[in-house]
């Protein structure tokens, strides 16, 4: 059985966002009711635009899983951004579902020109999220978080992102020991990890899960 390992992983290297903790606060904020689906009464679909100095995330959401459409918008200094709506905006970066720059989810916040994106579901405790340019739509990286993301100090052309990651391994270590943590450590570039010892959270995970949740599967968690 593979093994969810939880980990602090510490991101230096993303240019241009400036050391403040916490997501910066939109300039507004505009929320626009769109018409009910026929047949799904008491829907609220709507489009929500998140405006920001030089661009605004809209976002789309037709009451299913994951936003509809998620979209940045350049905008140039002192025009107000543009207007609030469905239809599509001129320059308007559509960020696409699917695919290796794609994604599915919410508009979770911004910080300077970086805008973040959560998934639309998490996984093991987790929730992914996802880091895109408003210049240019790009997406710059993606990883899982278990819990919030922190902003910590960093100089004025780096991020320093903190954070709690969940991770599942290719093998168990309760059960392979400390070979198995060696190749998980390779995996994920710590080799000068400590060796955890698993074998009191394993079984008190076990204990716990099979008195709330009897006759099921479970599935360990293993703190370094």
């Amino acid at each position: 059985m593979k093994r969810l390992l939880l980990f602090f992983l510490s991101l230096l290297c993303i240019p241009g966002l400036l050391a403040h903790e916490g997501f910066d606060a939109p300039l507004k904020q505009k929320k626009v009711s769109l018409p009910q689906i026929p047949g799904v009464p008491n829907s609220r679909n709507h489009v929500a635009c998140f405006y920001f100095d030089h661009f605004m995330v809209k976002q789309i959401d037709m009451g299913d899983i994951g936003a509809d459409q998620l979209s940045i918008i350049p905008v140039g200094e002192n025009t107000g951004g543009p207007p609030c709506q469905r239809d599509r905006i001129p320059g308007e970066i559509s960020i696409p579902k699917e695919g290796t720059t794609g994604w599915s989810g919410y508009f979770k916040g911004a910080k300077s020109h970086f805008v973040f994106f959560d998934a639309d579901d998490g996984f093991n405790g987790a929730l992914a999220f996802a880091i895109y340019d408003a210049k240019d739509g790009k997406k710059l990286f993606e990883d899982n978080a278990v819990g919030a993301l922190i902003f910590t100090k960093s100089s004025e052309s780096a991020i320093a992102l903190r954070y709690e990651r969940a991770y599942v391994g290719s093998c168990s270590i309760p059960r392979e020991g400390k070979s198995c943590w060696n190749k998980i450590s390779a995996e994920i570039h710590m080799n000068s990890s400590k060796y955890p010892d698993c074998a009191a959270g394993y079984l008190k995970s076990k204990a716990e899960l099979s008195v709330i949740i009897p006759k099921r599967n479970y599935l360990n968690t293993c703190r370094n």
